[in-house]
């Protein structure tokens, strides 16, 4: 993360140190995979309402940290799991959260 984003990102966090943020991020990004991994099985078990239950987690946990891409991709495909959207749809979108959650630094 760029250091004045992640400046930024402290202040509106109310001045947390650095380093709490850090192991914050590092903390997310393992639960984060976790539940990727979480929300494929969900899925290929066509069990869309618990994946969407656990997107909706991430979703949170990503707003709150201030992970921009992570929060608008699971917030997508959220909206996607709910109205449906064919698991042709739901492949790459998951692909590319994964992707984005192995590429989170602090």
């Amino acid at each position: 993360m760029d250091k004045a984003v992640k400046a930024k990102v402290l202040d509106e966090l109310g001045g947390i140190p650095e380093s709490v943020y850090d192991e914050l991020v590092g903390d997310f990004v393992v639960q984060a995979k976790e539940q990727a991994m979480q929300i494929r099985s969900l899925l290929s078990k066509g069990d869309r309402t618990q994946a969407a239950a656990v997107l909706h987690s991430l979703k949170g946990c990503s707003a709150n940290l201030r992970i921009a891409e992570v929060h608008a991709l699971s917030h997508e495909l959220e909206q996607a799991v709910k109205r449906g959207a064919a698991d042709q749809e739901l492949g790459p979108m998951l692909e590319k959260l994964e992707s984005l959650i192995a590429g989170v630094t602090a």
